[in-house]
């Protein structure tokens, strides 16, 4: 971010405001590594981590919980695309592969199984995980690195 800004200084200097239309964090990156004096406008409202499916609607896709189990999952986030967050597999309340909490959602457990088995690794579900670390999770978070 600062070797960007400072590409663009002249433009920066010259300008009124910065409108930055990024996520929560791209703008928080952005003010804190100005080094000119400027207004920085939201230009975006961040709801969640996703993706943008091909009729244009938006998915949740990543709750940045700090706990990744995406290698044991097939790149598919139970924490997220399950409404209960289980990470051990499935509720058991799922009907037909949808949800038993909103009916128009695929069970995330469901999607999981179907990719580990084309995947040829199904092995994987036998695996127990210990219970999530809700302290990763813990809001505002801080990393020092050492």
């Amino acid at each position: 971010m600062k070797l960007e800004l400072a590409k663009h200084r002249k433009a920066i200097e010259s300008s009124d405001a910065i409108l930055v239309l990024a996520c929560g964090l791209g703008i928080q990156s952005v003010k804190e590594n100005m080094r000119v004096q400027k207004p920085v406008h939201v230009g975006c409202d961040t709801l969640f981590m996703g993706a943008i499916d091909s009729g244009g609607s938006f998915l949740e896709r990543c709750s940045a919980c700090g706990d990744c189990v995406l290698e044991q999952t097939a790149m598919i986030c139970p924490i997220t695309r399950c409404p209960k967050g289980l990470i051990n597999g499935p509720c058991g309340g799922q009907n037909k592969g949808k949800c038993e909490i909103d009916k128009d959602m695929d069970c995330a457990w469901i999607l999981i199984y179907n990719e580990l088995k084309v995947q040829g690794k199904l092995h994987l579900l036998k695996e127990k995980r210990p219970p999530r670390d809700y302290s990763k999770s813990s809001k505002p978070r801080q990393l020092k690195l050492a």
